[in-house]
């Protein structure tokens, strides 16, 4: 479709890092706005302050006096997720903390990775965990209830996205809430103005959570 110059622009979502599509797709052929960072340079994106947002998650958790804190990360292979674990590590070391490697468990964004994950911290007791995706989060709330830990009261948790499901979840589920909608609409106006020419790429927005 890029090739025959059927598109005026190309909005990218959801990549992995080294995507072989983003290699397939001509550079300076077409106007392409990723949502989420790239890992190569000269694309314009739109993202969410994935390190900031992993950051508050981290010094909220210390604020309310834990010390053994873990994470159930995201997928390593993105960007979204590489930038969490990184901020959590960082706002742990803010708070002169670090997180113990037993105290890590990866999933994959899938309700049942975050529950899988969950059930591998459990035996370690945390007081803490900062799960990198509500849709994990609620698995991980379901490994947890299972066992009959009671949260916030026997182990805290915090997840990440502000989806609606983070309210309906029994308990509500804190989060740290990033603007899905405007990530969204701020793609499309900026996709508008390069291929009018309003603006010269690479443009770079960052989106407070």
């Amino acid at each position: 479709m890029v090739k025959s110059q059927f598109l005026d622009g190309l909005i990218l979502t959801a990549t992995r890092m080294a995507d072989p599509l983003l290699a397939r797709v001509p550079s300076g052929e077409i106007p392409i706005v990723m949502v989420g960072r790239p890992d190569v340079d000269g694309l314009s994106y739109v993202n969410v302050d994935n390190r900031g947002g992993a950051i508050q998650a981290a010094t909220h958790l210390c604020g309310l006096g834990y010390q053994r804190i873990g994470l159930v990360g995201a997928p390593v292979s993105t960007t979204a997720g590489l930038d969490r674990m990184n901020g959590f590590i960082e706002g742990l070391a803010i708070c002169g903390k670090a997180l113990p490697p037993e105290l890590r468990a990866d999933g994959d964004f899938s309700e049942e990775s975050g529950y899988a994950a969950m059930r591998r911290l459990i035996p370690k007791r945390p007081e803490a965990v900062f799960v990198a995706s509500d849709t994990m989060a609620l698995g991980a709330l379901r490994a947890l209830r299972e066992e009959g830990i009671a949260v916030p009261q026997d182990m805290a948790l915090i997840g990440f996205d502000g989806l609606p499901s983070s309210e309906s979840s029994v308990p509500a589920l804190t989060t740290i809430r990033q603007p899905i909608t405007q990530t969204g609409v701020r793609a499309v106006h900026l996709l508008n103005d390069l291929v009018n020419g309003v603006a010269a790429a690479p443009i770079v927005e960052i989106l407070p959570v």
